[in-house]
């Protein structure tokens, strides 16, 4: 997949800058070499552009509690009185 990036990064300028018949061109050198549909690597293209840099994956922060411990332990001690339904 990354060198499929690096490729689809390489061809996004020159589809860019190409007029209609020659951004045809441009496609169809992607979808041989790649083996990608023209859908896929149309929006493949479209997206390199808008790329800066590599792929990072967002860190997220930890939920905060809902209950506190005494709330807590009064649902688990009914939980277990309803005989442990599950969902």
């Amino acid at each position: 997949m990354a060198t499929r990036r690096e490729i689809s990064t390489k061809y996004a300028a020159d589809y860019a800058r190409s007029s209609k018949n020659a951004t045809g061109l441009v496609l169809d050198e992607l979808v041989a070499v790649t083996g990608w549909s023209r859908a896929n690597a149309r929006r493949a293209l479209s997206t390199a552009r808008k790329r800066k840099g590599p792929a990072r994956v967002a860190v997220r922060k930890p939920r905060g509690r809902t209950y506190g411990y005494d709330t807590l332990k009064v649902l688990i001690g009914v939980w277990r009185l309803a005989g442990m339904p599950s969902g």
